[in-house]
């Protein structure tokens, strides 16, 4: 039986009636004290999981205040240690394209990411010295305005845009509907 397993189990026998004890639990689930351990930590310190220790019912227990709407639930989203690097390295690759465009949205979720990696051997800070990308003739993106683009390309709206033409070296006004945004030569 792996982790993700085992700690389905555990988080089932924690909802029950009556807390079970750590015999209990290694019992059931056929594990040693110290894989017991170990899960109990990696759901504490990895998953938030308040799970305490009441000595008086002799058995552990998700601790919610005696607020059960403040009921604590497993992460509904799992990921490998490969999965969490593929997407570690995807955030790292948007951010040197073109550095801050999606920092704002994108930084709680590498945060969580980062965390997960914390007892990993591969550590996230390796993609920024390992993976560089090069760019080319590449032109700076205003952040709130690839933002207003992309929110009215996905809501289907217009936008009313100015921008500079090169060919007559002028400033130039036009209402356009955003179909697709396409990233073409680093722009």
């Amino acid at each position: 039986m792996g982790q993700l397993e085992r700690i389905y189990k555990i988080d089932q026998m924690l909802r029950r009636r009556r807390p079970p004890s750590r015999e209990e639990i290694m019992a059931e689930l056929e594990i040693s004290k110290a894989t017991f351990k170990r899960d109990i930590e990696y759901m504490r310190s990895r998953l938030g999981a308040p799970i305490e220790w009441d000595r008086e019912r002799n058995g552990y227990y998700y601790d919610v205040d005696g607020d059960e709407s403040n009921a604590y639930s497993l992460p509904g989203l799992w990921f490998t240690a490969d999965e969490i690097h593929s997407l570690l390295l995807m955030n790292e690759i948007l951010e040197q394209l073109h550095a801050g465009l999606l920092r704002d949205q994108l930084q709680p979720f590498a945060k969580r990411l980062r965390e997960l990696l914390a007892h990993s051997p591969l550590k996230p800070e390796d993609l920024r010295r390992r993976f560089r990308i090069l760019h080319a003739g590449v032109r700076p993106v205003v952040p709130e305005l690839f933002r207003t683009v992309s929110q009215a390309t996905l809501a289907r709206r217009r936008l009313w845009i100015e921008y500079h033409t090169r060919s007559r070296d002028a400033p130039t006004e036009r209402d356009v509907s955003p179909q697709r945004l396409i990233y073409y030569r680093d722009n």
